[in-house]
């Protein structure tokens, strides 16, 4: 890697920085020129974080600091400037001198630019995408469209997440943009994957905040159950993705339940009795939740081999919380 000069460091765009550590623009002023950030150096209910991208400037109102993009990784990541301009170097963001970077805005949890306008409509139109098709029992919501992952801001959230978009598109991962039913200003988008009752779970971010859900019911997702196999357990689809990303698997041979959530777990008893895997692998949070589903579910099943994975990522959250870790060594 190169060793920048303070003034190649200072030419690094802080929207580029913020994107790759996951963190994107809320709304911006009309002239575009200053873009509001939940804060990525504390936690805030409103955008306080401003970034100016023809200065190359940044701002955090709650800490009234401010500065240029060393004074930001500096502040970010704990060090001092000279630590900051050091970790600049190695981080191959440099490109040259500096041109502003217009970043793409999300509102709340990410917003979609699909308007599609409810207003004055007494009925819900029905969603002309036949996969989600049970959906159409629940009138809160509107799906506009159900496709495979193209938004940038999407894929940049899977990349800070350790996530190979491609692995994890042969694994269930969409892109959804819904609405929700008569109220104005709703329109969002976020990555998205079935479940086995034909509900969307969907996951987003925005600032320090994550943002998931189902929309419809509430349900397991298992991915290629065979019986007499091993199965593994994963507590949310983004560990079972960044499993596989982690490992580089492509072609994943085993079956996989995908919990949603920990309240889930007792459909795990039924399809080992159903399916009678040879080994059961668990890849639960490390959490009180999480600690107690899998404790749960060994005592419970004893007729084959039961495996608590959580001490691959003991000092983490959870698995992805793990592969992010590494992401951030590197």
């Amino acid at each position: 890697m190169m060793s920048l000069t303070w003034e190649q460091a200072h030419n690094i765009s802080i929207v580029h920085y913020l994107s790759k550590q996951g963190h994107f623009p809320v709304y911006c002023s009309r002239s575009n020129q200053e873009y509001h950030y939940h804060s990525p150096i504390r936690s805030d209910s409103t955008p306080s974080f401003h970034v100016n991208v023809i200065k190359n400037k940044w701002h955090d109102k709650g800490t009234s600091k401010g500065g240029d993009v060393i004074d930001l990784v500096a502040e970010h990541q704990n060090f001092t400037r000279s630590q900051a301009c050091h970790w600049l170097s190695q981080s191959g963001l440099y490109s040259g001198d500096y041109h502003p970077e217009y970043p793409t805005v999300q509102r709340g949890r990410y917003w979609s630019a699909s308007r599609t306008s409810t207003q004055g409509l007494k009925t819900k139109p029905i969603n002309p995408n036949d996969q989600y098709a049970k959906l159409e029992a629940d009138t809160s919501f509107i799906i506009d469209t159900i496709q495979p992952l193209q938004h940038p801001v999407l894929r940049q959230y899977l990349a800070y997440r350790g996530i190979n978009p491609s692995i994890a598109s042969r694994y269930g991962l969409q892109e959804i943009n819904y609405q929700l039913f008569g109220v104005e200003e709703s329109n969002y988008f976020a990555l998205a994957w079935q479940n086995d009752s034909g509900g969307c779970e969907y996951n987003s971010k925005a600032g320090e905040r994550s943002f998931k859900g189902c929309l419809g019911i509430k349900d397991i997702t298992t991915i290629n159950l065979q019986s007499q196999q091993k199965m593994a357990v994963f507590e949310s689809a983004l560990d079972f993705w960044s499993y596989l990303s982690h490992y580089g698997i492509e072609d994943y041979q085993s079956s996989a339940v995908i919990l949603n959530s920990v309240s889930l777990k007792n459909k795990v008893l039924d399809i080992v009795t159903k399916y009678q895997p040879s080994e059961l692998y668990l890849f639960l949070d490390n959490d009180t939740e999480g600690r107690q589903a899998s404790a749960a579910i060994m005592e419970a099943i004893t007729e084959i081999p039961v495996h608590d994975k959580s001490s691959l990522y003991a000092s983490h959250k959870d698995f992805n919380d793990m592969v992010m870790g590494v992401l951030k060594k590197h």
